[in-house]
């Protein structure tokens, strides 16, 4: 039970799900929050990450690159065989499908660091800048897609 990797808000376990067909289909990431550990929280991150999807689509139907943006399926598990060391509840945990291969991050919190420079040359990390902005847009600045990967 050793997390695979630590962000600066959640830890991440590789996860199988046995009820599934086997192979690629059983492996998923589930991720833990470190601070804010209620039920109400994994069910809002679930909730923000689907609307994130939600706008990528909206925003690759526009056309605007030859990358499509999408979002992985996203939910909650509740561990009813588990105990939570702190609270003596319930262990909750988003998850996702599990991506092979290096994650690479597009873009940081607070800037592109690369957009329209020589590793841009795919345009990438600036439709990920661009799709930040949409959101903001779309959303009447209520909503905005950062860190994307």
């Amino acid at each position: 039970e050793t997390p695979f990797a630590e962000g600066m808000d959640r830890v991440c376990y590789f996860l199988k799900d046995l009820s599934m067909p086997k192979g690629a289909a059983q492996d998923h990431v589930a991720k833990r929050i470190m601070r804010d550990e209620t039920e109400a929280a994994y069910f809002y991150d679930c909730a923000t990450h689907i609307m994130a999807g939600a706008l990528a689509k909206q925003f690759s139907a526009l056309n605007v690159s030859k990358w499509k943006l999408s979002f992985t399926n996203h939910f909650v598990f509740e561990f009813t065989k588990r105990v939570h060391p702190d609270t003596q509840g319930p262990v909750y945990m988003t998850v996702e499908s599990y991506m092979p291969g290096l994650m690479k991050h597009f873009q940081a919190d607070t800037s592109c660091h690369f957009c329209g420079g020589t590793l841009d040359a795919t345009g990438m990390y600036s439709i990920s800048e661009a799709f930040s902005h949409f959101t903001s847009y779309v959303s009447g600045k209520s909503f905005v897609v950062l860190d994307l990967q």
